[in-house]
């Protein structure tokens, strides 16, 4: 008797095992992407300081002659802070803020560019390649501004680059403006084409009457887009394809495409439903950004769980000397957030404390946008 019941309870715990192994993963669905659900999105705001430590400032090396201008875009590596403002100056700064360079050749020689859509920076933060779609080419420049050779390209409304883990680069341009469809690109080593990638909304984008950006973003050495009139962001994978990494669940907030046609409608009617702006990732979460009824609402997606909170964005308990509201408009591998400030505005939000005067004094010589960081919780 003892025995059988032995053999029951051994059979009891393997079947258990059993069902816990092959219990669904609730962070993913079907082929390995997570589900966004907005309709049932748990009204429960979250303070800032609950994912993420104090908040810090980093003040650029002022320049008299050539100060930091409205920044269009910017990039943090593990040792170097890259911005591109309006001017079409591309500025190295290291992390503490201490300026290394800029690079400014615009022109049509051989080693100008006309506009910087974009740009990536070597894994050993060593070269940096610059996106003129305008000029057809990628310009290489080491990271002190030194020019070492140019590629041509054929995508002159390319927006977006990136490097990939396999060593392949890929670029963004819309379908409006390419052949057959294609919006993505796939270049080898030596940026010649080895694949293209055709958006199933490609050929209804080249209907509507006015340009939508697409949101590209970059984490943990991998590349997400997503199309302004899709509900899912694809991920670029290793084999020069992409494949499905979100599905927004927008619910009766989602604006019919045939409502994209028309531009009267759009513009008059697009806040009566949710419009995904910015989307931003880091090791537990999605930080997203949405647009609705003329307001933005921010939601921080748990990966854990699939779980969707609202974000308060107030940095009280976040920062003792300062109160605004802080979004992230970067984070990095290191897994801190980035957000500049006009100093005109940083002034204006700081308290009265003894660090706060501190800054106010930098402030009084320094005109360069200020960065604020800070970095997420364990």
């Amino acid at each position: 008797m003892n025995k059988l019941n032995c053999f029951y309870n051994k059979c009891y715990l393997l079947i258990v095992l059993i069902l816990i192994n092959c219990k669904p993963d609730n962070n993913k669905i079907n082929s390995g992407y997570y589900i966004v659900d907005f309709d049932n999105a748990k009204d429960k705001e979250m303070k800032l300081y609950e994912v993420a430590d104090s908040l810090k400032f980093t003040f650029l090396q002022y320049d008299k002659e050539n100060p930091v201008g409205e920044i269009l875009h910017y990039k943090v590596t593990e040792n170097y802070l890259f911005i591109v403002d309006q001017q079409q100056k591309l500025f190295v700064f290291k992390k503490n803020g201490d300026l290394v360079t800029f690079i400014y050749n615009k022109g049509r020689g051989p080693s100008e560019y006309i506009t910087i859509e974009d740009f990536i920076v070597d894994s050993r933060e060593e070269s940096i390649f610059i996106l003129s779609p305008t000029s057809g080419k990628l310009l290489k420049y080491d990271i002190y501004g030194n020019f070492i050779e140019s590629f041509s390209i054929n995508y002159t409304h390319a927006a977006h680059i990136s490097k990939l883990t396999n060593g392949n680069y890929c670029i963004y341009q819309s379908a409006r403006f390419s052949e057959n469809n294609f919006n993505i690109f796939f270049l080898d080593k030596n940026f010649q084409v080895i694949n293209s990638v055709i958006d199933s909304k490609g050929a209804f984008i080249k209907k509507i009457p006015y340009l939508l950006d697409v949101v590209w973003g970059n984490h943990n050495n991998s590349t997400y887009y997503k199309e302004v009139l899709s509900d899912t962001v694809f991920k670029i994978n290793q084999k020069n394809t992409s494949e499905p990494y979100i599905l927004f669940d927008l619910g009766k907030k989602r604006m019919p495409d045939k409502y994209y046609e028309k531009t009267g409608y759009y513009q008059k009617n697009a806040h009566k439903f949710y419009q995904v702006g910015s989307i931003l990732e880091s090791g537990k979460y999605f930080f997203l950004q949405i647009a609705y009824n003329n307001e933005k609402k921010y939601f921080l997606y748990k990966k854990n769980n699939n779980e969707s909170l609202i974000i308060n964005l107030g940095t009280k308990g976040f920062s003792n000397n300062i109160d605004i509201d802080f979004w992230p408009e970067y984070i990095d591998d290191s897994e801190t957030m980035y957000r500049f400030i006009d100093p005109i505005e940083l002034r204006s939000k700081l308290k009265e404390t003894s660090e706060a005067n501190e800054i106010k004094n930098i402030l009084d010589s320094n005109d360069n946008p200020v960065l604020l960081s800070g970095k997420l919780l364990d």
